[in-house]
């Protein structure tokens, strides 16, 4: 593999950009020998590298013994549950990674759960990427458990595309009530609909940590617009409320 050998030859060091290479399972394999005892790199960028779940679990075994890594970007390499599992598995004990990104991978509640589990006693991820799995509203009310005082360093959470409706969303705003770290939630393009922006507005006039909440095209209409805006006059720490593509009148 050209891109093995490349590594070898120049060193590993920095941040290593394999997005779009076709690694697979078997480089994964390969790559995870590489860093496992490194101490040099800092950045992973495996986007769309054709992992699987079996790349995804090579990559999880390294991250049990490598202490320098800080970012990891797995994104679209259907790695569905038994990846994120074995991801999940590692997170527990890893406490160098501050930066994880998962979206697109064909993750299903079952493997939210599990990533849900790991939050609570991982302490070092700071930034969690789970966008476009669709693991609707069971998923996020795994994760949603976390944010309720469990979890003390993840402070972004970007759940977009993910099919979470109005349970959801209702069970992620009684988490925020209870957060003291989250500082950015992006739950773009789902269907939380004005029943659930009733429900955030609620959790903004008890969060005081909260900076960036981003909602767009999520059937929210007029009524719920102006529960937020009602909100905001009693916040004093959110600074920006994407709202955009939303049925919300001039």
């Amino acid at each position: 593999m050209g891109w093995v050998e490349s590594l070898k030859r120049f060193g590993l060091h920095g941040t290593v950009d394999l997005s779009t290479e076709r690694v697979g399972p078997l480089g994964a394999g390969q790559l995870g020998d590489l860093l496992a005892q490194n101490c040099t790199v800092e950045g992973l960028d495996l986007r769309e590298t054709i992992l699987g779940a079996d790349g995804a679990s090579h990559i999880a075994r390294m991250l049990l013994t490598n202490t320098k890594l800080r970012t990891l970007d797995l994104a679209s390499n259907a790695i569905e549950d038994q990846g994120a599992t074995a991801i999940a598995h590692a997170i527990r004990s890893n406490t160098s990674l501050v930066k994880l990104e998962l979206q697109r991978n064909g993750i299903s509640c079952e493997g939210a759960r599990h990533i849900a589990d790991a939050l609570r006693v991982n302490t070092s991820l700071q930034h969690l990427g789970l966008a476009f799995n669709g693991f609707g509203d069971l998923g996020a009310s795994h994760l949603a458990e976390v944010l309720a005082g469990v979890n003390t360093t993840l402070e972004q959470l970007d759940l977009g595309f993910n099919g979470v409706c109005v349970e959801g969303a209702k069970a992620l705003a009684e988490g925020l009530c209870q957060n003291h770290w989250l500082e950015t939630l992006e739950l773009g393009y789902n269907g939380i609909t004005d029943v659930g922006a009733a429900d955030f507005a609620r959790a903004m006039r008890i969060n005081t940590v909260l900076t960036s909440l981003g909602v767009p095209s999520n059937n929210i209409t007029d009524d719920g617009a102006a529960e937020i805006a009602e909100a905001l006059r009693e916040n004093n720490t959110l600074i920006q409320v994407g709202l955009s593509s939303n049925s919300i009148g001039e």
